[in-house]
């Protein structure tokens, strides 16, 4: 069972990235390091010239490959089929046994249904990086409103995780499971504020 985390990370300003850079240290790297269940490929959308400095931040036993765009993603997943494709902010966390969590819930499906594929959503927390509270968020995922933390499961190599904003992805199946919450944290800092509409 082949299993794509798939992140943009692409900035063309170097300083954004840099800020990006220093929240991920905090978020999202300790967070796809530590994870319990280490059997999937990390995609990183990203500018050529920051490459070398992931090198350094990925755990050695995580299989990374680079895209140099959301197209080249889309190119390349239609000729290599990856049964999960999990896609994930740069600057979120996930808990550490969130990659297992998915891929127990697809394995359970897969083995007693006939649906070709499942959407698998996480409700976040939201994280206020600055003064580190965790706190509950206001917009709620449905089958209808699909969260951004979102796995696509299929059994053929027919959709990209990336083919809708997340909140039109139900498009692509109608089919989707919402995990306890816990899993994932949208994380809230000088960056993204125009993510705190929500909290």
């Amino acid at each position: 069972m082949k299993h794509a985390i798939i992140v943009r990370a692409k900035f063309k300003d170097d300083k954004l990235f840099k800020n990006y850079l220093d929240v991920a240290k905090q978020t999202f790297f300790p967070s796809v390091n530590y994870q319990t269940d280490k059997n999937f490929t990390l995609f990183l959308i990203m500018e050529s010239r920051h490459r070398p400095l992931i090198n350094l931040m990925i755990n050695p036993n995580i299989n990374l490959i680079f895209l140099d765009s959301m197209d080249h993603g889309k190119e390349y997943f239609s000729k290599n089929f990856y049964e999960i494709q999990t896609r994930h902010d740069f600057d979120d966390w996930m808990r550490k046994d969130y990659i297992q969590k998915i891929r127990a819930e697809w394995h359970t499906h897969r083995e007693n249904s006939i649906v070709e594929n499942l959407l698998i959503q996480s409700q976040p927390y939201l994280h206020v990086l600055r003064t580190k509270r965790i706190l509950p968020m206001h917009t709620r995922y449905s089958n209808k409103f699909v969260s951004m933390h979102l796995s696509l499961c299929q059994k053929t190599n027919k959709n990209y995780i990336y083919e809708h904003y997340h909140h039109k992805m139900n498009k692509v199946s109608q089919n989707i499971k919402l995990l306890p919450n816990g899993y994932t944290r949208l994380v809230i800092h000088r960056n993204n504020r125009l993510s705190d509409i929500h909290s």
